[in-house]
């Protein structure tokens, strides 16, 4: 292949992956920030343009994944699939929630499956609030009804957390979102205990208490460590973005609903 033909095939590699890297610069929310200011307004920042040919299972990201909150197909079964490192604390994150993550479920969640890991590295509160995510998810599990998992049609299917019954945890992550402001580590177990009782059926004494006492800290550890073994190191959001089987690439920062859906295909 002559030079300049070397170069075009490198270009269309890259474009392959989805043109993330031509938005590329800052990233998102950096652990160990001493206040809320500190934190970063970066745009979107992808790794190496090249995919690699590591499988879904065989990812350190995705490692248990199918025990995690997620909504969308059962994994391994969907087009493409999203594994989100996220921290409750973190601005970047809260925007992806709020500008990415509807437009995935909304458009492509009959087709991507997506997986939400809880990655508290950010401000201290992230730490408690993982916490009472993991516990509500579990006292959920607990409680699943397995009819439930069979959905009645498409729209159904696609609803946040029907396949994993986790509909009110998935309501806890989005108030830790949407409320950021109002929380630190004096209040979150006060303020999740509130929301609970108002807003979900959970026990909300229960999940607090569990919370509380870290009774899932395997759970959270679990993510951590998938997180560290992937490479999120101290950033969040960072997601990891696979098509079909294979992996493509992974993108930190403001991730935008562009992003995910030229690297996964759909």
């Amino acid at each position: 292949m002559t030079l300049e033909g070397d170069r075009r095939s490198s270009r269309r590699r890259l474009l392959a992956v989805g043109g993330a890297s031509a938005v590329c610069s800052l990233a998102g929310c950096i652990g160990g920030l001493s206040d809320p200011g500190d934190a970063p307004a970066g745009s979107t920042e992808t790794s190496s343009g090249t995919p690699t040919t590591t499988a879904l299972g065989d990812h350190p990201a995705a490692a248990g994944f199918a025990d995690q909150t997620r909504f969308g197909p059962s994994p391994g079964e969907a087009a493409g699939t999203v594994v989100a490192f996220e921290d409750p604390s973190c601005t970047r994150c809260a925007a992806f929630e709020r500008d990415t993550v509807p437009k995935i479920r909304e458009r492509l969640g009959d087709r991507v499956t997506f997986v939400l890991r809880s990655y508290p590295v950010v401000y201290p509160w992230g730490e408690p609030a993982t916490q009472a995510i993991e516990s509500a998810f579990a006292h959920e599990m607990e409680a699943l009804n397995p009819e439930r998992d069979v959905p009645a049609d498409a729209s159904t299917a696609a609803r946040p957390g029907f396949r994993q019954g986790s509909e009110a945890t998935w309501a806890l992550v989005g108030h830790y979102f949407e409320k950021q402001e109002q929380f630190d580590t004096s209040n979150v177990f006060e303020r999740t205990r509130t929301f609970l009782a108002d807003e979900t059926d959970l026990n909300a004494e229960a999940v607090v208490a569990d919370a509380e006492e870290k009774a899932h800290d395997d759970a959270v550890q679990a993510d951590l460590a998938a997180g560290k073994e992937a490479g999120v190191g101290q950033t969040t959001p960072t997601v990891f973005l696979f098509r079909g089987d294979e992996f493509r690439t992974s993108a930190r920062g403001s991730i935008s609903f562009q992003v995910v859906k030229a690297a996964l295909g759909v």
